[in-house]
This record gives structure tokens, sequence and C-alpha cells, in this order.
């Protein structure tokens, strides 16, 4: 059985990525730098992406030609305003009820 590092990337260098995670990540620096006024500690930042991931479906893409399919994805207009829509729910759920 492989390790879940083995799942991850192995050694013919290919790389599973869920670019919808990398973009929620993204997403919440972004809001970070706008809402000073909520806590965005290790444990608060965690909750909130872990909230929106559970909301979305992932993108995951092993190859090259899937890296830029899935980025291409991400990239459309439609598609990015529905993950902000979800990250700001994720946020805002989080702020209102901070597990610290």
């Amino acid at each position: 059985m492989e390790s879940k590092r083995s799942l991850k990337e192995n050694e013919s260098g290919y790389k599973l990525v869920n670019y919808a995670e990398e973009w929620v990540w993204d997403a919440l620096a972004d809001i970070q730098r706008q809402r000073p006024d909520i806590c965005f500690c290790d444990k608060c930042r965690y909750d909130m992406a872990t909230y929106a991931l559970n909301k979305i479906p992932p993108s995951y893409a092993v190859s090259d030609m899937g890296n830029i399919h899935t980025k291409i994805k991400i990239l459309e207009s439609q598609y990015r305003m529905d993950l902000l829509m979800v990250v700001v729910n994720a946020v805002e759920k989080i702020s209102q009820s901070p597990r610290h």
C-alpha cells in the first residue's frame, strides 16, 4: 500500500494538486488583507478553509495538460465568483463563532 506522500508526488515527478484548495487559500489571504477586523489566526484560517472546501467540488490535476485545463476552469468568471461566495460565507460563518 502506498503512503499518503506517494499519492501526492511520486518518483517520476507527477504531482496530484487540488487547485480549488490553492485558490481557497489565496482567496482567504485576499480577504484577510481587506478585513483586519476578523480573526485570521491559524485555527480560524484552517476552519475557514475546511468549511469552504467541504462546500465545493475538488479540482484535481496530475499532468501538465490537466493543470492547464484546471487553471482555465478556475479563471472562468462564474466559477471564480461561485468559489469566492463560498469562501466569503466560510469567513462569515467561522468569524461569528470562532473555536478559540
